[in-house]
């Protein structure tokens, strides 16, 4: 079946290629063809065709590109010098477990749009997933859609580099998770949930987490010299992160640039910080030569507080006090719920967490249930309203004429 763009032909029920003669390959001699599928329209396969043209007679050359995806994901990864040592970690973890062991070996310009089908039915029936037991296979979409992300970045930075036409993954129509809602306790859960985490040994940090909103990674990363308790204020300036061999460490730096900021300590947080911190100095003195990093909650051995130890204390304390369970990031949405429930400018709640975008927080951070939406309703019950009356003669050109400024046309 033809279409009305030379070149251009169906390549299936719902997808056309294109096809397109090359300059004359000096080794073999002749004008070879190249052939791409996969566009969702017979336009879209005209315009990469162009595209393809334009390139071709710019002298750039695509067709005979033998590289491997893993070696395209390697080239790749090597080259985002500016990137973090962590988001760098995240994209190897994504080729070593996701990638290359299902279209490693398959050259880049074999790869078509059937094939990544292939691939993510494979991840979504057949790749191991240890969250679902031993014999667990099958990923989440979001896990999926992480994955097919990344290798989707990798095809179309090497299509503005000139060396592939077009990006296969563009015409797939690719399994996008649904937006998770943040988890956080209700009033009830939160004030049955305050004794327990205060009569806990990590009681500073859970309120660092709860009252101050500070991620747990700014939490383990705080050393002595951030914390003034006359002052009453608390300096973030750097997180738990990895080095580039995927261990634990304490950067330098904080997440983001808007994550470098002061925290005015409640006087609750205060008071667990002093106690806390006695504590501390006590157990220096038995051991001079324990904490030497000066970290305000070490680790064992005098090491980083591992997230994991975090998570299982508060799992258990989640069940003791009968209140769902969180993780320790979960704590500071909490936090950022109970402070909009205080009716706290959402300007201040951005602030206080560190985020560039008031919109961001109030998205992803603050949890409104139906305790909040009865509470907005009694609210509006009890606010004072006048009774408007209109009467039957009263038309839309009135109406319309009393808003209207002297001198427009009405």
């Amino acid at each position: 079946m033809t279409t009305q763009y030379p070149g251009v032909r169906a390549s299936g029920r719902s997808t056309y290629a294109y096809r397109l003669r090359l300059p004359l390959d000096p080794e073999t001699g002749k004008r070879p063809w190249e052939v791409r599928g996969g566009f969702p329209t017979a336009y879209a396969a005209h315009k990469a065709r162009s595209q393809r043209q334009a390139q071709l007679y710019a002298g750039i050359q695509t067709t005979r590109d033998d590289r491997t995806i893993a070696q395209l994901m390697d080239e790749w990864i090597a080259k985002r010098m500016r990137a973090r040592a962590s988001t760098i970690v995240g994209w190897r973890k994504q080729a070593r477990l996701y990638i290359n062991p299902y279209i490693g070996d398959v050259r880049v310009r074999d790869l078509t749009d059937t094939r990544i089908v292939d691939w993510i039915t494979q991840l979504q029936t057949e790749a191991p997933n240890r969250k679902r037991g031993e014999h667990g296979v099958g990923l989440s979409e979001r896990t999926v859609f992480k994955a097919v992300s990344v290798l989707s970045a990798v095809l179309t930075a090497e299509v503005r580099a000139g060396r592939l036409s077009v990006n296969p993954i563009l015409s797939v129509d690719i399994p996008r998770p649904e937006h998770r809602k943040p988890k956080a306790w209700t009033s009830d859960e939160l004030y049955r949930a305050l004794p327990m985490l205060e009569k806990d040994k990590l009681a500073a940090a859970w309120s660092l987490m709860l009252r101050e909103q500070l991620r747990p990674g700014e939490v383990v990363g705080l050393e002595r010299r951030d914390l003034n308790l006359d002052a009453g204020t608390l300096q973030v300036g750097r997180t738990r992160t990895v080095d580039s061999r995927d261990r634990q460490i304490i950067g330098d730096t904080a997440k983001t640039p808007t994550s470098v900021r002061p925290i005015e300590l409640t006087a609750a947080t205060s008071a667990l910080l002093r106690d806390h911190l006695a504590h501390e100095e006590r157990r220096r003195q038995l051991d001079p030569d324990r904490n030497p990093a000066d970290r305000i909650f070490p680790g064992r051995d005098s090491g980083i507080l591992a997230h994991a130890t975090l998570a299982r204390r508060l799992r258990i304390i989640c069940d003791t006090a009968g209140v769902r369970v969180l993780t320790p990031h979960g704590l500071r949405h909490s936090g950022a719920t109970w402070l909009s429930r205080l009716q706290v400018p959402p300007k201040t709640i951005s602030a206080r967490l560190g985020h560039v975008s008031v919109a961001f927080t109030l998205d992803n951070y603050v949890t409104a249930d139906r305790e909040d939406d009865r509470a907005a309703s009694d609210q509006i019950d009890s606010t004072p309203h006048h009774n408007v009356v209109v009467t039957s003669d009263v038309t839309f050109d009135h109406i319309h004429g009393a808003f209207s400024q002297p001198g427009e046309d009405n």
